[in-house]
């Protein structure tokens, strides 16, 4: 156990290591929770490269934290998966895996996180599918629990699921579906806490997406 705790806090300490680099140590790794970890960081990686090597990295990564009872390693093999199917447009594969992770990590304490980064893609997945208030549900259940300090909540996270929250309400007025009246009440009050909450960290493309929303919302209000 000490073994894969080590590896999580190195990972999490340094930049992520290269593909090939993950590959080399895969190779010589044993079927421990290691090797899970392993497996998922290639999943995660490769997600945005090669999403066939993405899934089979993620499948087996998922098989071996299940053989070995190691919860918080399914946990993040399913939130993997997840984004390498949903950067792949498939959403219903999407909206499965986020729903056994939510599902898993309802019984991980450790996986609290994860919890919340899984409502926040089934949120993502529901607007994709233009079903506004499903994504809605989703994001303000992550956004509660990082309200109600259900884990440690980093300004990164926090600008996140308020910028979703905008970009949600943005999308919904411009798409023309019944809404309620407060969506663009909600748009520009969400916009300002994301710029916020980045203007916290150095400037990044994190940024200048929140202010690119916050434009989004002006431009809609002056259509009104």
């Amino acid at each position: 156990m000490l073994g894969w705790l080590g590896l999580a806090l190195r990972l999490a300490a340094a930049p992520p290591p290269s593909v090939p680099e993950l590959q080399r140590q895969l190779a010589t790794a044993p079927a421990d929770t290691n090797r899970v970890l392993l497996l998922n960081n290639l999943c995660w990686q490769l997600g945005t490269q090669n999403t066939v090597q993405a899934q089979a990295y993620g499948q087996q990564g998922l098989r071996l934290a299940r053989r070995l009872g190691f919860r918080l390693g399914e946990v993040y093999s399913l939130s993997s998966l997840a984004r390498a199917a949903y950067l792949q447009h498939d959403e219903l594969a999407a909206s499965r895996y986020y729903q056994q992770a939510v599902r898993r990590a309802e019984r991980v304490p450790r996986a609290a996180r994860q919890l919340t980064l899984a409502l926040l893609g089934l949120g993502r997945v529901a607007m994709e599918q233009q079903d506004f208030a499903e994504g809605e549900r989703y994001f303000r259940l992550a956004l509660g629990r990082m309200q109600h300090h259900r884990h440690a909540v980093t300004p990164t996270d926090l600008g996140m699921v308020q910028n979703h929250l905008a970009s949600l309400y943005a999308d919904w007025r411009r798409s023309g579906r019944p809404a309620p009246d407060s969506l663009s009440r909600l748009g520009a009050h969400y916009a300002r806490l994301a710029v916020a909450t980045f203007r916290r960290l150095p400037p990044d493309d994190k940024l200048a997406a929140a202010l690119n929303g916050m434009g989004e919302v002006h431009a809609l209000a002056g259509r009104c």
